[in-house]
Parts: structure tokens; C-alpha cells; sequence
């Protein structure tokens, strides 16, 4: 028979009675059961760029013990099963592709429940931009002591300075690629050499660019000693 009030989802008992012509009457034993009509949908932590081309999807909000399927470009990449507070983590086994990609998630519960995340699009970019170009000072040039470094590289890239292999800041590189630092700490008379290396936004470093040379701290002009110019 189907019970005619739905139930609410919960614990609950139920036993059976049979009655025969003549009045006579048995009951079964007290058997107790859950009803469970209801599962969290999950939630995907964001991710929307990375240098992981393997990355490792994870969230929570669904129910603990709740199996999770994680589908990747329509195609189920794995499952894997919640914690406590329905917290999960996958991490991908085949490489994807660079470019964009598509994930959701699917939970289900031994009551046959399911519920699907929204679907999240992240960009796999595992190749490092170029060695930036630094283009001021010049090789052989003279500078002050806290002169200002310029040159080019990836655009929005962050630029690291090195002086004579020690870091000595970073810089953003504007949309066309320009960067331009300027050094804060004077710099010890004599020569010194730069470096440069770019980070491009999903974390992947460059090659180190190539050296420049430069005297720091020339000497001042030499006084003017002509003593022709004589004005009365």
C-alpha cells in the first residue's frame, strides 16, 4: 500500500495489522526508517585562471558522506566522497588543454538525491611569458645612485628587478607591455648589474632577462675654470 500523507524526512516507525473474517488480529514487528527527500547543492570554490593543468576542483555546502561526481567539459572526470560539513576535493588526472574549460559538480546521497553545482569556466594557461627587455639604463651607461629602470615585457605582467642578483622590487607592466621601476635604496658607487623576470597572471615565470651593466654614482661635471670670460 502507499501511504496516503506524505511524510515529512526524518526518522519514523511503522507497523502492519492483519485482520482475518473473523476478527482476529496480528501485529507485525515496529520497524523504523528515514525518509530523506533533501540534498545541499554543492558549491564550487572559484578558480577562474590557473598554471595547473591538472588543477584540483573543490567546495562543500551538500551533505556529509554524499558522493560527488566531477564533470569537466561535459565529461566525468572522477568522484569523490564529502567529509564532515559536506567539504570535498578532487584533483584531475589527465591534463587538460590550454584555454578554457567547464566544471560542475554532482552530489548524491544513498537515498538516490542529487544535486548539481552551478558550472564555473576557468582558463588553463601553462606557458611563460617572454624574458622581459630592459631598455634604460644601456649597457656601459651612467646613472645616480637610485635610477629609474625601464623596459618592456608581457602586458599586465608583474616585472621582478634583481640588482646584482638580490631583488630589489617589482613593477606592474602596463597594457602594452611598458614597465618602469625605480630604484629606492641608493646603490653603492660603482657597477652593478640588472636583471629582470616576469610573472604573467596565472603565476608562470619567465626565463630571467639578459644582464645590463651600469656605472652608479658618476662624478659630478667638471667646474667651470675658464677665467677668460671676466664681466664687469
Amino acid at each position: 500500500m502507499t501511504v496516503p500523507t506524505a511524510l515529512g524526512d526524518g526518522l519514523h516507525t511503522g507497523y502492519a495489522v492483519a485482520t482475518d473474517a473473523a476478527g482476529n488480529t496480528a501485529a507485525s514487528k515496529t520497524v523504523s526508517f528515514t525518509v530523506d527527500t533533501l540534498i545541499g547543492t554543492p558549491i564550487l570554490n572559484p578558480i577562474e585562471l590557473t598554471n595547473d593543468s591538472t588543477p584540483t576542483i573543490s567546495g562543500a555546502g551538500t551533505d556529509s558522506d554524499a558522493e560527488i561526481a566531477i564533470v569537466v567539459d561535459e565529461n566525468l572526470a572522477g568522484t569523490t566522497t564529502t567529509g564532515p560539513g559536506g567539504v570535498f576535493s578532487f584533483t584531475l588526472t589527465a591534463p587538460l588543454a590550454e584555454g578554457l574549460h567547464t566544471v560542475y559538480a554532482v552530489a548524491s546521497d544513498g537515498a538516490g538525491n542529487t544535486a548539481t553545482s552551478e558550472t564555473i569556466v576557468f582558463k588553463v594557461d601553462t606557458v611563460p611569458p617572454a624574458a622581459p627587455l630592459i631598455r634604460s639604463p644601456v649597457n656601459g651607461e651612467m646613472t645616480t645612485k637610485t635610477p629609474i629602470i625601464r623596459g618592456t615585457s608581457e602586458p599586465l605582467s608583474i616585472v621582478s628587478i634583481l640588482i646584482d642578483a638580490n631583488p630589489e622590487g617589482e613593477t606592474p607592466a602596463d597594457g602594452g607591455g611598458l614597465f618602469s621601476f625605480q630604484v629606492v635604496k641608493p646603490l653603492s658607487p660603482g657597477w652593478h648589474t640588472i636583471h629582470a623576470q616576469a610573472r604573467d597572471a596565472a603565476g608562470n615565470l619567465s626565463p630571467i632577462s639578459a644582464g645590463v651593466e651600469f656605472f652608479a654614482d658618476p662624478p659630478p661635471p667638471p667646474a667651470n675654470n675658464d677665467k677668460s670670460d671676466k664681466r664687469k
